[in-house]
């Protein structure tokens, strides 16, 4: 019989094998739920003492049904679906993966910002249906000599400055609890949101979630910013008002915008965004590549496997009171 109860929240992935693996380390058993409005999946939740969570809201109510969850831990970087102000008052440990998709963020951010300044989706649009551009009458703009304006200096804005540098932009970067002198070190010039805003040919969104970031790109910094600047997003939907972003988009206030994270997901069919052949979609792929699938799972499940082994996380992002000391 399994010492521990582990349940992943909301099946987003064919294999678990990799999860498996880890936690069998400390004894436990896995089972998987495709979503959370399955049958059981409450009665789940009160009986597991590990919790690997998708995309499915763990909210206070949940939270207080746990009896005897020591770990949730968040498949991704990102943890605002879960209560963890909740989860700190139950004594119970939440962690997330801050480090796995580094590399493939940057990737996708750039992959945007050129698609966006060479304009590639309409290129090939337009060939397939028949049309050839010989007078070169589209609005494309040359990378070298721009602005690209980071708002956030965490790791993956940190890992595209070098090759933002190597494009022969300039890097700008906006985050009031990173140093001056450490933007330098990378090359990176610091500045307040106007200054960042104003000054951007790009500008690329790279913060957490939270109620302080909430609609933090409205109307108003689109009116700060150039005409011809064009806005990207790989963070989260609900930073970038996508009204204002789709108002920003219909009078020209912006030249385009590359989004892989949205308000809602998927993004619904009626979405204005949809409207406008210079705003590029993705679906929440920035994060993917087989390598950091790979890495995600094992992170994830060890997070958890620490906990249940009498120790922490790896990557926690709250802090456990127990037995009047600090965990």
């Amino acid at each position: 019989m399994a010492k521990f109860k582990v349940i992943v929240t909301d099946a987003l992935s064919e294999s678990y094998d990799i999860e498996r693996s880890v936690l069998s380390a400390a004894g436990a058993e896995l089972t998987v739920y495709g979503a959370p409005g399955d049958d059981g999946f409450m009665d789940a939740v009160c009986g597991a003492d590990g919790i690997l969570c998708n995309l499915a809201k763990l909210s206070a109510t949940h939270v207080a049904a746990m009896e005897k969850c020591k770990v949730i831990s968040r498949y991704g970087i990102g943890y605002d679906n879960v209560d963890v102000a909740a989860c700190t008052r139950r004594g119970i440990w939440v962690a997330n993966v801050p480090d796995y998709c580094q590399k493939e963020v940057s990737e996708h951010t750039l992959a945007l910002m050129m698609s966006l300044a060479r304009r590639i989706p309409q290129k090939n649009s337009g060939i397939r249906n028949g049309a050839w551009d010989s007078e070169r009458k589209d609005a494309i703009v040359r990378l070298w000599g721009k602005t690209a304006s980071l708002l956030g200096f965490g790791s993956i804005p940190r890992s595209m400055a070098p090759a933002l540098r190597a494009l022969g932009m300039t890097v700008k970067a906006c985050d009031p609890y990173v140093e001056a002198e450490t933007m330098e070190a990378a090359g990176v010039q610091k500045t307040d949101l106007r200054g960042l805003l104003e000054s951007a040919d790009f500008l690329c969104v790279h913060l957490p979630y939270s109620e302080q970031t909430r609609g933090m790109i409205g109307d108003k910094e689109f009116a700060q910013m150039k005409a011809g600047a064009i806005v990207v997003n790989t963070s989260r939907g609900g930073i970038v008002d996508e009204a204002a972003l789709a108002r920003a988009l219909s009078d020209g206030r912006i030249a385009g915008a590359g989004l892989d994270v949205f308000e809602n997901e998927p993004l619904p069919a009626d979405s204005a965004l949809l409207r406008f052949e210079n705003c590029i979609v993705t679906d929440h792929c920035a994060w993917y590549s087989a390598e950091s699938l790979a890495e995600l799972k094992a992170k994830c499940a060890q997070n958890v496997c620490d906990v249940l082994q009498g120790g922490r996380p790896k990557y926690p992002v709250n802090m456990i009171v127990q037995k009047g000391r600090i965990k």
